[in-house]
């Protein structure tokens, strides 16, 4: 009898086990895919929204990447500008029991774009992450909206006239991830006549990370050096012809 109740004990036992482990299993899986973390449980797919296009992204590369992307940023107060001056790409990633949405805004620049995590708080991209993510074949062709180079022009009443002289280089990622450098070289007519005691009032197709102007007189002297920001009102004595370089 004992050895019967020993067998009936075990078999119990073995049965219990056989049930309760995938049970066990099933909730913990459960468990990580309620979980927001997407490093935790699985990602089946993700959904790229940006303005009226979705895009279904089933390559796990992909997905690792925006998954890795995703916890790369540093955490800030506030954005340079208003998130509505941003390109909005919402980034929906599919779990097996709940969908996590981050939301990416991006900006020309590298040092400029951020995203929010599923509570809403804010995160600065680091530039290297931020140009493999504008470069990204998947990101590229809505979140690049510049190939050609960028201008500076002025403006005195009520007319724009561009620069003079425009050279330089030109380097821009292009959406297959490769990236692609122009030699600039141009020239026009067009000068700017300013009354005296006014102030330089200049515009740009692409905002500049970083800008200094040079403004010399005829004899190549120096008026001002430093931030556009800084320029005070042009005050001559005399009509001259000065040249500002940024």
């Amino acid at each position: 009898m004992n050895e019967k109740r020993k067998k009936k004990r075990l078999l119990l036992l073995l049965l219990l086990f056989i049930l309760v482990i995938p049970i066990l299993v099933t909730v913990f899986v459960v468990k990580q895919n309620l979980d927001p973390d997407l490093r935790k449980g699985t990602v089946t797919a993700l959904t790229l929204i940006h303005g009226e296009k979705k895009d279904e992204v089933k390559e796990k590369e992909d997905i690792s990447f925006f998954i890795d992307l995703a916890y790369r940023g540093e955490p800030i107060e506030k954005t340079a500008k208003a998130l509505s001056e941003y390109r909005k790409c919402e980034a929906v990633f599919h779990k097996l029991n709940r969908d996590v949405t981050f939301v990416f805004y991006l900006s020309n620049s590298v040092r400029d774009c951020v995203y929010t995590d599923p509570e809403g708080r804010l995160f600065l991209i680091p530039e290297e992450e931020a140009m493999r993510l504008l470069a990204h074949p998947l990101v590229g062709g809505f979140a690049v909206s510049y190939a050609a180079y960028p201008v500076m022009t002025f403006t005195q009443g009520g007319e724009t006239f561009g620069a003079k002289n425009t050279e330089g280089e030109w380097s821009y990622w292009k959406t297959n991830g490769t990236r692609s450098t122009e030699k600039i070289r141009e020239e026009a007519a067009e000068v700017v006549i300013l009354p005296q005691g006014e102030m330089l009032q200049f515009s740009f197709s692409l905002q500049p990370d970083y800008c200094s102007m040079i403004l010399q007189n005829e004899k190549g002297e120096i008026l001002f050096s430093g931030d556009p920001g800084e320029m005070e009102l042009i005050t001559r004595e005399s009509d001259e012809h000065l040249s500002l370089v940024a």
